[in-house]
This record gives C-alpha cells, sequence and structure tokens, in this order.
C-alpha cells in the first residue's frame, strides 16, 4: 500500500504516521490514549507539543494538536483500508487497530449506538426547543 492521501488541513505525513503509531496498539486491551496517541505522532512530525500527560494542552488539558488528529482519523476511517481497522473505546481507553472480526463490529456497534443516542437527543431537543419558543421567545439574561 502506498502512503495515505492527504486532504484537507491535515498536514503531510500526520494520517500516515497516525497509522504507524496505531500499529503498535493492535486489540482493544493495547489502546492508546487520545493524549499519547497525539503526542507521539507529534514527535514522529516533529510538531512541537509539549510533555505527555498534559503539560502544553490547554485549560482541560486538551492536546494542542487533538483536533487535527481526531480529523485525520476519521478521514483515514472512511477512505483507507488500514484506516477502517481504526477503533475507538468510549471507556475512556484510546485508539486501537481492531485484532480481528469481533473487535471491528464490537466497536462499530458502540459507535452505532452513539450515533442512535445522539439522534434521539437532537429530535427531543428540537421537538421542546421549538414549542417552548413558541410560548416565549428568549430574550438575552432571561429565562422561559
Amino acid at each position: 500500500m502506498g502512503p495515505v492521501q492527504r486532504t484537507g488541513d491535515i498536514p503531510e505525513g500526520i494520517s500516515d504516521t497516525v497509522l504507524r503509531v496505531l500499529t503498535g496498539h493492535v486489540g482493544k486491551p493495547n489502546a492508546i490514549g487520545r493524549w499519547q496517541l497525539a503526542h507521539e505522532v507529534c514527535v514522529r512530525c516533529a510538531l512541537h507539543a509539549g510533555p505527555p500527560g498534559g503539560g502544553e494542552g490547554d485549560a482541560q488539558g486538551i492536546h494542542p494538536y487533538d483536533r487535527m488528529i481526531r480529523k485525520a482519523i476519521e478521514e483515514l476511517r472512511r477512505s483507507d483500508e488500514r484506516g477502517a481497522l481504526i477503533c475507538s473505546s468510549s471507556n475512556g481507553l484510546g485508539y486501537f487497530l481492531a485484532a480481528d472480526a469481533q473487535e471491528l463490529e464490537a466497536s462499530l456497534a458502540e459507535d452505532h449506538h452513539r450515533a442512535l443516542s445522539l439522534l434521539e437527543r437532537i429530535s427531543a431537543q428540537k421537538e421542546r426547543g421549538l414549542v417552548a419558543l413558541q410560548m416565549k421567545p428568549m430574550e438575552q439574561g432571561k429565562l422561559l
């Protein structure tokens, strides 16, 4: 396989580096946390980002390149057969490559459940919010 096609505002080499790092994290028990993944990608790509564990993250400890790494992962999952094996764990373990079909299916089932929950929340919020706004429009500093 050749290098991953670069898209959008993800610097060249980032997606390939994400896959290389994740190659050392096959199977859910070997997952790598988001911060550590971002740190390792930054080190390998010579991007300055601070020490692992939160040194130069924002006030919540989020890695400065977290959003870019997550975007690269999403693009890899959609467009690369190796990237399609990238899984994440909702219990905070982080990212890993599926070791087998069962692991991939379990991760996708988690994502599916999360997506359905989000759609249910959006529907309920829209319905209740529109009713509330019809009763009385919002004004700055005042509750309904």
